[in-house]
This record gives C-alpha cells, sequence and structure tokens, in this order.
C-alpha cells in the first residue's frame, strides 16, 4: 500500500472544448481534498465449464469526484460553490432610492448598493423629514 501526503496551492479553472485550461485560479488554503475515481463494468460468466467463470468485462462508464474544503471566503470560491460568476460592481451614489410603503419596524430592507458609508432615511411628508437612526 502507497501513502501520499500532499501540499501546496490548489488551482481550479474551466477547461475548453478542446478539454485545455482554459485558465485556472488560486481559490486559498484547502485543508481537505479528495479525489475519487470508479468504473462501471458489466461482467459476463461462461457456461460451458460448469464453473461459471468470468469470461468478460465490459466498462460502461469511468467517473471521476472531486471534493474539497475551501477556507476562504472569496468571489471564486462563493461562485464555485453556488454554480454563479462573480462580476466587478463599479461603486456610485444612489439617492431617492424608495422603501415599501409602509416598512415594518424590525424588518431588513436590502438596498440597491452594498457595503454603502452613510445612509439618510426620509419619511414621505412634503417637504420630507430626516428620520433619526435608530440604535
Amino acid at each position: 500500500m502507497a501513502y501520499f501526503s500532499g501540499q501546496g496551492r490548489v488551482y481550479i479553472g474551466a477547461r475548453d472544448a478542446a478539454g485545455n485550461p482554459a485558465g485556472l485560479t488560486f481559490v486559498g488554503n484547502v485543508p481537505e481534498l479528495k479525489v475519487s475515481l470508479s468504473v462501471d463494468t458489466i461482467e459476463h460468466q461462461e457456461a460451458q465449464s460448469g464453473q461459471r467463470l468470468t469470461d468478460l468485462q465490459l466498462i460502461k462508464t469511468k467517473k471521476g469526484e472531486f471534493a474539497c474544503t475551501l477556507e476562504e471566503l472569496i468571489p471564486v470560491n462563493l461562485a464555485l460553490a453556488l454554480y454563479g460568476h462573480s462580476t466587478q460592481v463599479t461603486p456610485g451614489t444612489v439617492t431617492g432610492e424608495a422603501l415599501p410603503n409602509p416598512v415594518t419596524p424590525g424588518h431588513l430592507y436590502p438596498l440597491t448598493m452594498q457595503n454603502v458609508s452613510a445612509v439618510q432615511v426620509q419619511d414621505s411628508d412634503s417637504p420630507p423629514k430626516t428620520l433619526p437612526a435608530s440604535q
């Protein structure tokens, strides 16, 4: 029996139509990585000797599975885990974003932009009044 304890960087990427890597991305620390290979076969037994020996093995399918633990919460890892892709969003300013009416105290309402640096909430009066931030 052979033993192997590997270490090093793990890169993951898609393949092109010819099966060649189409660019690899480093996914950060991977403390556990497993590769499992399996073969599905059909076996035929002879019926002449009285011993029913296997006289043919036909390979139907060959499969490979890959499983790993990714420790870093980075865009490429989230895209892999969620079967999606990541896109860059240009930062900007949003003004006049309307919330549902009425709003329910204690509920969360996602904003158009994430990771905001400042928020000012106003009511629907004319002229609008700025509402105090609740703690």
